[in-house]
């Protein structure tokens, strides 16, 4: 990995941790922890790291093995997830960018209904929101769930601070996004994230007003304002829902199963659990439809840029 930083708090650092009370992430960007993480990908003690000229602490190896980022290894420990350089990921993309392709005009179409739907309740600049944040990286998991293809994530007493999927890439995809969620009862609010807006989503999640609108939301709205945003709201009967479902479908029929996708990264060299691999093709396969999406102008670059647009609410499920 000579191309890559010798440091994983430098790669493209990705959780499917829903749950979690404590992102791991936080505990890389720590001292030099990331280095630690670096240079036990193959393992080794912690007095071969500091013939290396990178120090470590015993407390640094406890956090890190208290978070499940390492493990022990004989007489030392070893980097626990699954952690794929340049040679590696450009494989991933490679055979993730074909199955992207495979039914991408049905795809597009399916798209296209969702920015329809929305922009005859006028919140067209929403569609990246509801394709993204809705039908690819919130129903499409439904479905992999169903099929058996996902890790638990539900917290225990031998996994306190996260469970599911985390992983470190390099080179990161360029805005690459992810979502958030604000659980109100029955309603929740669909954040959907990247660096240049987590911080801006952030405000609107704290806004003290927040539970109370999503609280006394009305039965059958189909929009509501929130932090000065006018932001779909969607239903399990509602149209949106319907076609968010069937775009979903369309993308999840293109993403192997688990032990496939175990074959397939296993390839290049790096071991991983067969729902870990599932995760992370189905993310990457995500992130290639969706930049296909902006490129055909199903969802528009503009679409991508205020806070409004990549908001919603979902009642129930």
């Amino acid at each position: 990995m000579t191309d890559a930083p010798r440091d994983l708090a430098r790669w493209s650092l990705h959780c499917f941790c829903l749950r979690a009370r404590s992102n791991p992430k936080k505990i890389i960007g720590l001292d030099n922890n990331g280095e630690v993480l670096f240079h036990l990908i193959e393992g080794g003690t912690a007095d071969e790291l500091r013939t290396r000229g990178v120090e470590i602490t015993q407390s640094q190896l406890a956090l890190l093995e208290a978070y499940r980022l390492i493990e022990p290894n004989g007489a030392g420990h070893i980097t626990k997830i699954p952690v794929l350089g340049p040679d590696q990921i450009g494989v991933v993309r490679e055979a993730t960018a074909q199955m992207a392709r495979a039914h991408l005009a049905d795809v597009v179409t399916h798209a296209r209904e969702i920015a329809t739907l929305l922009s005859e309740r006028g919140l067209r600049s929403s569609t990246y929101a509801v394709v993204f944040g809705h039908a690819l990286d919130g129903v499409i998991w439904d479905l992999l769930r169903a099929r058996g293809d996902l890790p638990e994530i539900d917290l225990t007493i031998e996994e306190p601070f996260w469970r599911g999927s985390f992983w470190a890439v390099y080179p990161g995809r360029a805005g690459s996004a992810g979502t958030n969620e604000h659980v109100e009862g029955d309603k929740t609010l669909v954040m959907v994230w990247d660096d240049a807006t987590a911080i801006g989503l952030g405000e609107v999640a704290a806004d003290p007003e927040m539970p109370h609108v999503l609280r006394s939301l009305p039965r059958g709205a189909k929009s509501v304002v929130l932090h000065g945003l006018p932001i779909p709201v969607l239903h399990p009967s509602d149209p949106l829902h319907r076609a968010a479902v069937v775009l979903a479908q369309t993308v999840a029929a293109v993403i192997p199963e688990r032990r496939v996708g175990k074959e397939l990264i296993g390839g290049t060299g790096i071991e991983v659990t067969p729902e870990d691999a599932s995760v992370i093709l189905t993310h990457e396969v995500i992130w290639e439809v969706s930049n296909a999406l902006t490129e055909t102008g199903v969802v528009g670059k503009t679409d991508r840029s205020g806070l409004g647009s990549r908001l919603f609410v979902r009642v129930g499920g």
